[in-house]
Parts: structure tokens; sequence; C-alpha cells
């Protein structure tokens, strides 16, 4: 019976909690057809939107639709887990009174006659029987409660995940998801770590990475960045990059292939602390750091190998050997 009561309980709670939630979804519907009314008398000035197909309103319209379908699929699936929740209040009241008028019936025939003491023992007998059996009955219901506020738990969350992911689709118009975002993230604080590493002076550590992975520096884009400033932001994006994509054990392409930048380009001591870090982190990744380069010449190690041109051509060593003219 108590248990009864609590799922009764439980069940009034969610009602109420659904009542809520209705209203401010009434209230979010109410809000969106104000924002349409207010676009439709925006496109009814002449002086904001001359031609009648002008499509300076076109954002909005397939945001309201989409936020419109959205809140009014919630309202469906409110009004549906609200009539199944009456619907077992009504069950459930129902069987507490069956419940109530059983144990009514049962307390009546066990009043005891004045008999002797055997009837009294056979009695006693028989409450510590029902006791026990009304005790393992509570703890069988507990633990069908238990197990079905697991499940609960578990799809709740499935939902929310579902929902969050939803959210941002509709905010994002699409473009964007919760892996994404955490790349950009990852992104943006490994491209502020390599810009230290190579001592980059006059870029701004505000890096933002946009939905077309388009990267900017306090506004600034890639272009625009001068000079040999401009060689250290491209490298520093390389190498984060790369670090992101190591981070993954699994993941097959495991090498970076790097055009060594001239000395006019970049001073020899950042590229030499750059180099040195990058080949830190593929030694600690199982990975390959493969460089081209003519004027610098990074110190070998024992794990690492060079090759070197070998056949003679016009000016300098080749790799290949020169095409002899047939006869």
């Amino acid at each position: 019976m108590r248990a009864t009561k609590r799922s009764i309980a439980q069940l009034q709670d969610r009602l109420r909690g659904i009542t809520t939630i209705r209203s401010e979804i009434d209230a979010e519907i109410h809000t969106l057809g104000l924002n349409e009314e207010s676009k439709r008398i925006f496109e009814s000035f002449s002086e904001i939107c001359q031609n009648p197909d002008c499509g300076l309103f076109i954002g909005s319209s397939q945001s309201y639709a989409k936020n419109l379908l959205y809140l009014k699929d919630q309202m469906k699936d409110l009004e549906r887990n609200e009539q199944i929740a009456r619907t077992r209040v009504t069950v459930l009241q129902e069987t507490l009174r069956e419940e109530e008028a059983e144990r009514t019936d049962i307390a009546s025939q066990i009043v005891p006659q004045g008999g002797g003491g055997e009837i009294d023992e056979v009695l006693a007998a028989i409450r510590h029987v029902y006791t026990s059996l009304y005790e393992s009955e509570q703890k069988k219901t507990a633990l069908g409660i238990l197990s079905n506020e697991r499940a609960t738990c578990f799809r709740l969350e499935a939902d929310r995940d579902r929902i969050q992911e939803r959210i941002a689709t509709l905010t994002q118009i699409g473009h964007a998801n919760l892996e994404f975002n955490r790349l950009r993230l990852e992104l943006r604080s490994l491209i502020v770590k390599w810009l230290d590493v190579l001592e980059t002076k006059n870029v701004k550590r505000d890096v933002e990475i946009d939905l077309d992975f388009r990267i900017t520096f306090g506004g600034e884009r890639i272009e625009q960045i001068p000079g040999s400033t401009k060689i250290r932001v491209v490298l520093a994006i390389h190498a984060a990059i790369l670090e992101e994509y190591l981070k993954q054990p699994d993941r097959p392409f495991r090498f970076l292939i790097l055009d060594t930048p001239k000395q006019q380009e970049i001073q020899t001591q950042d590229l030499a602390g750059y180099l040195a870090a990058v080949s830190k982190l593929v030694e600690q990744a199982d990975a390959q750091l493969i460089f081209s380069t003519t004027e610098y010449r990074f110190p070998a190690e024992e794990h690492d190998a060079e090759w070197v041109p070998t056949f003679a051509g016009p000016e300098q060593l080749m790799y290949l050997h020169p095409v002899r003219p047939t006869s």
C-alpha cells in the first residue's frame, strides 16, 4: 500500500512538472509568434525592404518554422505523457482502494474471539506470517521501483544527449555538433600553445575557429598577417592539428611532412625550438616527422635518419639521376 501511494505521489509530481513545462512552451510559442509578427511589420516598411522578394528575412522565417515545429512536437509529447500519467494515477488509486478494503477485511478476521491459549498461538502465528509476507512484498516492490528508476535514468540521459545535439543544430543552422565544437575548443588552446613555442609576437591569442574552419586571431585572418609572423602562425596551426590528431592511438596516418622555412623567414633558434618540440611530440605518440631543408640542419639523434642526395647535378647534388640522352 505504501508503494502504491508513493507511485501515485510520483505521478502527481510528474503531472505538475508537465503542466509547468507546457506553460513555458506556450510562452515560447507566443514569443515566436510575436517575433514573426514583428518580421511582417518590418517587411511592410519600404525603407527596409523595397523589393517584396528581397530575401532579407529568409533566415528569420526558416528559423521560426524550425523552432515552431520543434516546440509543437514537444507539446504533443507532453500531452501524450500527461494522458498516460493520468490514466496510471486512476488505476493506482483504484488499486489502493482495493488494498485498503482487503486490509480491513483481514484485520477484522484476525480479531480474537476470546478462546483458549491454542487459538491465541494460532492467531499469533498467522499475524507473524502475514507480517513477514507483507515485508517481503514491500522489499520486492522497492526492488522493482529501483529497477524502473534506473531504466528511466538511462532513457533520460539518452534523451538529454539527443536534445542537446538538436539544440546545437537549431541554434547553429545544422552546421555544428557537439564533437565538432569540442574539436574547435581543443584546437584553439593548442594553437595558442604552439604560438608560444615559436615565440610569436604581434599576434593576438584570442583565437576563433568558425563553422567553416576559418581561423582568426582577434578578428584578423591569416592572409592579413604580414611577413615572418605569418610563417609562425601557419607552423603553429600545423603542429596543433597534428597534436590533436595523434591523441587517438588508432588513427593510421601518424606523420607530418614539413618544408622547412628559409632562414630569412624565421630565426634559427625559434625554428630549432619548434622542431625539437614537434620531434618530442611525435616520439611520444609513436609517429614520424619528415621535413625537407637546404639551409637549416637539424641535429639528428640515434632514432633519426637523414636522406641526402647522391646524384651529381648542374649546380648541386640531386635525389634523382639525370636523364641520359638516347642514341
